[in-house]
């Protein structure tokens, strides 16, 4: 039985689900656009969505 590939998606989504910023920033293409903005507005959103979730107590993980 050979081993399942992680994909780049895969890591993305793992980051999403633990909202790592840190490594997400690592995973995600510094050249593309995310959201249809340059990644880094994108990642300063996102860093403002995980804060405020974690303010309010929602770290909930999904796994």
């Amino acid at each position: 039985m050979q081993p399942t590939e992680i994909t780049q998606f895969d890591h993305a989504l793992e980051c999403f689900q633990q909202m790592d910023l840190v490594l997400l920033d690592l995973v995600l293409d510094e050249l593309r656009t995310c959201q249809d903005m340059p990644r880094r507005k994108f990642m300063q959103m996102l860093g403002t969505a995980f804060r405020t979730f974690r303010e309010k107590g929602n770290t909930w993980k999904f796994h």
